[in-house]
């Protein structure tokens, strides 16, 4: 049986099925929650092929798989695999992680420096912070303060415990 006859004779099941059940009722008091109850039943079916729309699925396959239900014809797979999909949604995903973690050490970073170096410090951008061994911290100072480019290096190596070769300090105006 086709897709579409499949999903028809789900629909003619629950409309007998209400019908029967309707008829078996003891008394009228119970019957607006039978009919709720197989109203969302028989809702549930009609949205039943609906549901790949809502999972990402797209148009080009659902258009394949429209066109097949109506041919005959086996649909082509005209969207990645799944596992393809999967990779590609996991790696966005470890992508927008790691990037709020940058964002978030290096907003926690600069609230946690001294008054003094903080008020010279201009920005402050980090990348890898969620491998403490490969994370790179650029500072940028502006120029006119008193705080020197050293200043900034050991107190970011000692709030983090990271090399001094993790942080680069630019002075605006040169290094």
């Amino acid at each position: 049986m086709s897709g579409l006859g499949h999903w028809l004779a789900q629909l003619i099941v629950i409309v007998v099925i209400s019908i029967v059940a309707e008829m078996l009722l003891p008394t009228r008091a119970t019957e607006k929650y039978v009919r709720a109850v197989l109203g969302v039943a028989m809702i549930a079916a009609m949205i039943n092929p609906i549901v790949p729309l809502l999972k990402g699925q797209s148009a080009k396959a659902l258009a394949s798989t429209a066109a097949s239900l109506f041919q005959g014809a086996p649909a082509a797979p005209a969207t990645p695999s799944s596992a393809s999909l999967e990779t590609s949604y996991q790696q966005t995903l470890d992508h927008e992680e790691e990037t709020s973690a940058d964002r978030l050490v290096a907003a926690s970073l600069r609230s946690t420096l001294p008054a003094a170096l903080r008020n010279d410090i201009s920005s402050i951008e980090i990348e890898n912070a969620m491998t403490p061994s490969d994370m790179l911290i650029r500072v940028r100072l502006d120029g006119g303060g008193k705080t020197t480019e050293d200043d900034v290096t050991d107190a970011i190596c000692d709030l983090l415990a990271i090399r001094p070769a993790q942080v680069v300090v630019t002075v605006d105006g040169g290094t």
